[in-house]
């Protein structure tokens, strides 16, 4: 169980990243209760230094948080499987580059091996995603799709500002990377 200390920690951590309320506390309560989602951790000196928020769930629910038209999502998902995605991976600024990262994209994958066969995540085009972007690469990530205004929509229905856009909409593109899991 997280302490209040570690929940305002993640959030000051997503805002820090993403922007101000992209992860609410009633988002980020709803996935530390749900059974369908869970986030991995990275600490420090038992400080938080990162975190990943990871969905398993199945397709007709996962279009609620993955933000495409219909006939963008249905090349890249079997729709008769659970899917899984990591909706936001997040390092502390001043602990980048040392494995921190890798460490929660690990740890996300096998917490999810045994129940899905694929794995999504989303990478933020914000000017800083290169590092990610080698990341997956290395970890035999495909990019399958780049999407422009990806948060728009988003945005403004949610009221969160973006780090690099500011005041909604956010106008930032996206690109989605998909991971077949090998199990056994």
């Amino acid at each position: 169980m997280l302490s209040n200390s570690d929940k305002s920690k993640i959030l000051a951590l997503a805002d820090s990243s993403f922007g101000k309320n992209y992860l609410s506390i009633n988002q980020l309560e709803n996935n530390l209760n749900d059974s369908n989602q869970f986030i991995c951790i990275e600490r420090l000196n038992d400080h938080i230094v990162g975190f990943c928020l990871v969905y398993v769930l199945p397709y007709y629910k996962i279009t609620n948080h993955i933000f495409l038209k219909q006939n963008e999502i249905e090349p890249l998902f079997n729709l008769n499987e659970n899917i899984a995605y990591r909706k936001m991976t997040v390092v502390d600024k001043n602990h980048r580059r040392k494995g921190i990262g890798k460490q929660l994209i690990q740890q996300s994958e096998k917490r999810c091996i045994e129940k899905v066969n694929k794995i999504y995540t989303t990478i933020w085009h914000s000017g800083e995603e290169q590092t990610m972007v080698h990341l997956l690469e290395r970890s035999n990530y495909k990019k399958r799709l780049t999407k422009l205004n990806y948060w728009s929509k988003n945005s403004l229905e949610e009221g969160y500002d973006c780090r690099v856009c500011g005041a909604p909409p956010c106008t930032c593109s996206a690109s989605i990377f998909v991971k077949e899991l090998k199990r056994g």
